[in-house]
């Protein structure tokens, strides 16, 4: 569950950890610099140059992504189901749209 206090921790952090598993149960952790809460009980996080990651969520879809803000020294670890949106998934279109309108379309 994202609480207030997580989602401005989300909010105020500029780099998270996002953590999967392989199929062999090796662990996978990649920083992502574009995410975001939706205020929604969902988190977004783009997929950016993280081949690992997308092949991980093929086979495990449970994930863990942690924040901290730098600043105040506190962070949030959330666990959940992942599900990886492509261009035609219902979902892609609303989530792309606000990571684009935070962070541009550069990626």
């Amino acid at each position: 569950m994202i609480t207030k206090a997580v989602a401005d921790c989300i909010e105020e952090s500029v780099l998270c950890w996002f953590a999967t598993v392989s199929k062999d149960v090796a662990p996978n952790v990649s920083p992502k610099e574009a995410f975001m809460y939706d205020g929604n009980g969902k988190i977004f996080v783009a997929n950016i140059a993280s081949p690992k990651t997308q092949t991980n969520l093929q086979y495990c879809d449970r994930v863990c992504v942690s924040f901290i803000n730098v600043f105040t020294q506190r962070g949030y670890k959330v666990e959940g189901v992942a599900q990886l949106l492509k261009k035609h998934s219902r979902g892609f279109e609303d989530a792309h749209a606000k990571l684009v309108a935070m962070i541009g379309d550069v990626f």
